[in-house]
């Protein structure tokens, strides 16, 4: 059978499989999020809409179209979301599934959906008849069409005047394109990832992201590798472009800053466990000290390698937990860790980890990243798997106050609400 047929085959019959076969015999390994965000009041998108976000302003709405689930672990986009949302934004943050959330197939379901997830931020659900896998392939034009559509009728329902779009992923090109034409939005690429060095993305949308990179009026970059890796390759970005790097919102960590140090050694990691986390290092960091506990809280990848710790009775992987409970993680902690593999999307990345680590002032030993050797002096810098054993070590010997509290100064001024309000000013130059 031909590919596209296949192709087409298989994306008609997944909804039905996934939905009433899947999701019941194998609950455990279903998307939480998928679940999630039915709790949150929904109405069909229609003008009961309206009530869901507070009246106009000034401001223009920002429309985010995203690489990550609102529901998911709590990234970048979702941070930027809320800190626009307190400038006085009205944001709208489009559920990437495009209706693999939804409990029914498409026959039996709502086609557009409208959640009121928190003060000033709405979420769009958009139902499309076969659920495309964001990163497995671009949209037809008839899928961006219904997109469009959506979200023009939302737009119409919100009144809304001027828009600007935040971009996160190039699936979402060609419908950013049309709302630019219709609504002469303003069209904000936010490249926080090395896209290339992800596994499973289609070669179409890694090809589409040029096209965004070419087209977008602004593309904001979350590290200063990244943006200079473009920037070399479209030297035209220099002139409308921005680094934006990521953060913390302090009062998230504030009752786990103030508590004493924890005596127990006790070596921490929060964030994705995925095929950058360097389960080698950590391994061998479990076995020269059986007396050491780690704790590995994250949601669980395909590409994480699971292997080297099997057997360790001083390792437990916790799996993912609910950002309000990450801070009482962060408390247990004596030494937080970032053991990145070095790869081309290790380099690239500025750690949010880092941020909500220095909040709770807690020593960092961390892979020699570009983005973490900003603050040397404030963590330690593990260059082998052997060095990572010889830094914790180093790191559960520190009883310095001051550089707790140092730790915890940085994360007071790399908060996010500073980010939103920096994007702001880099969106007014570019339009001058």
């Amino acid at each position: 059978m031909p590919g596209r047929a296949w192709n087409l085959l298989r994306e008609s019959v997944r909804p039905y499989y996934l939905k009433y076969l899947y999701a019941r015999v194998r609950r455990g390994k279903y998307p939480p999020e998928f679940e999630r965000w039915r709790s949150y009041t929904a109405v069909a998108l229609g003008p009961g809409v309206k009530p869901l976000l507070p009246a106009a302003t000034e401001t223009p709405e920002v429309i985010f179209l995203p690489m990550a689930d609102w529901h998911g672990i709590r990234q970048r986009t979702q941070h930027l979301a809320r800190g626009l949302a307190a400038l006085g934004h009205r944001c709208v943050y489009l559920n990437p599934h495009l209706g693999r959330e939804f409990a029914e197939a498409y026959p039996f379901s709502p086609k557009r959906v409208v959640t009121a997830l928190e003060a000033g931020v709405i979420e769009l659900h958009i139902h499309l008849p076969r659920e495309p896998v964001f990163h497995h392939r671009c949209l037809t034009p008839a899928e961006e069409e219904e997109l469009f559509e959506s979200l023009a009728a939302l737009l119409h329902h919100i009144r809304s005047k001027r828009q600007l779009l935040i971009v996160s992923f190039p699936l979402w090109t060609g419908v950013a394109a049309r709302l630019r034409r219709e609504f002469n939005s303003t069209v904000i690429y936010d490249c926080h990832d090395l896209l290339e060095g992800f596994d499973g993305i289609a070669p179409s949308l890694l090809q589409e992201e040029g096209t965004l990179l070419d087209a977008a009026d602004l593309v904001v970059f979350s590290s200063g590798w990244l943006s200079e890796q473009h920037i070399a390759r479209r030297t035209r970005l220099a002139g409308r472009s921005a680094i934006i790097r990521n953060a913390v919102d302090p009062a998230d960590f504030a009752q786990s800053s103030v508590q004493s140090v924890v005596t127990e050694p006790v070596i921490g990691y929060v964030g994705s466990l995925n095929s950058w986390f360097d389960s080698e290092a950590v391994s061998r960091a479990a076995r020269a000290h059986p007396e050491w506990r780690f704790v590995l809280v994250g949601p669980l990848a395909e590409g994480f390698s699971r292997t080297p710790l099997k057997g360790l009775p001083n390792v437990r992987i916790v799996g993912e937990v609910p950002h309000s409970e990450v801070a009482s993680w962060m408390s247990q902690f004596r030494v937080s860790t970032i053991p990145f593999r070095l790869m081309p999307l290790t380099a690239a990345t500025n750690p949010v980890k880092l941020y909500e680590y220095f909040a709770c002032g807690l020593p960092v030993v961390s892979s020699r990243l570009d983005e973490v050797e900003r603050y040397s002096d404030l963590l330690y810098i593990a260059d082998s798997p052997d060095d990572f054993v010889v830094q914790l070590e180093r790191a559960l010997l520190e009883e310095d106050p001051a550089k707790r509290e140092a730790r915890r100064t940085v994360a007071r001024k790399e908060n996010w609400l500073d980010r939103c309000q920096s994007l702001r000013d880099a969106v007014s130059e570019v339009l001058l």
